[in-house]
């Protein structure tokens, strides 16, 4: 008998997301994962309910028109004339549909009546966990990771746009300790990186991890999260991280898939027309009040 082979697509929010469907399709298995990142692949590899990983390389830009084609139904450059199956890439590639059950994300699991799979018991490399060991000692003592901006799939007026006023809010009002996570490679992204976040109870870790496995490793440290919607919401969600998600505009719509897959005990909601008072309360009360139950 043939193995039996589930997908991985995207990038990391896609790729923690689309596990809960290969949990629940595949369960124990193999993935074939259409991409080039040798990170995700790694993280794929750890995973204690994956058996093989096989990396399919495209072109970027081909692997990411076939992304958003296949989870939205309509082509990034919007045309018409270009149309494509969730299976086809992996049957150009010699795979079988007998072979093949497809659980990266798409547009039938995008359907808001589709049921959303959430899944537990995430790994890290051994290495990444060794690293965060020791960069916590570096850090204070119950110390929250703190992320205002994600540019990967979301422009600068797409996120909420009171994130300088919240971080003053919080340095001014409590005593918590913030360490300040990003990259500072979008253009124009200096003046909203740490130039715009100044406070003693602020560590400035602006471009200062070295992969989003790093952050994920971080954040397992912390006390609690604050960051705008993203992949590190969706590990808080994966690894039961108390997390406040200010999310963006596309995040704020309550039938989008990012946004249907963070509700979560552990997660606490801010959408992107919240005043800055409401969010301040959110994080009080999903992160500051909390307690991790892992």
């Amino acid at each position: 008998m043939s193995e039996k082979w589930g997908t991985a697509c995207g990038v990391w929010g896609d790729i923690i997301v689309g596990l809960g469907l290969f949990l629940d399709r595949v369960g124990q298995g193999n993935i074939l994962y259409l991409g080039n990142s040798d990170e995700i692949v790694e993280f794929l590899e750890c995973q204690p309910f994956i058996n093989k990983v096989k990396k399919l390389p495209l072109p970027e830009e081909e692997w990411k028109r076939y992304w958003i084609y296949t989870v939205f139904n309509y082509d990034w450059k919007k045309d018409p004339s270009y149309s494509i199956k969730s299976i086809d890439p992996f049957l150009r590639m010699g795979y079988r549909n007998s072979e093949v059950e497809i659980t990266h994300l798409h547009y039938d699991v995008c359907d808001p009546n589709y049921p959303m799979y959430q899944w537990h018991g995430v790994k890290l490399p051994q290495h990444i966990e060794d690293w965060a060991d020791e960069e916590a000692k570096k850090l204070p003592d119950n110390f929250y990771l703190f992320q205002p901006y994600s540019f990967n799939s979301n422009s600068p007026h797409d996120h909420w746009t009171a994130w300088p006023e919240l971080c003053h809010a919080i340095t001014t009002r409590t005593n918590k300790s913030l360490v300040l996570i990003g990259h500072k490679w979008y253009p124009e992204i200096e003046k909203r990186s740490s130039v715009m976040f100044k406070s003693p109870m602020i560590t400035d870790y602006y471009s200062n991890v070295p992969s989003m496995m790093h952050i994920f490793a971080l954040a397992k440290r912390s006390v609690g999260v604050i960051t705008t919607s993203n992949s590190l919401a969706h590990w808080c969600q994966i690894a039961d991280i108390p997390c406040t998600v200010i999310c963006n505009r596309k995040s704020s719509r309550p039938d989008y898939i990012f946004r249907r897959v963070l509700v979560w005990p552990t997660l606490k909601l801010v959408n992107f027309d919240d005043d800055l008072e409401t969010a301040y309360n959110a994080v009080g009360e999903g992160v500051f009040s909390a307690e991790k139950l892992i």
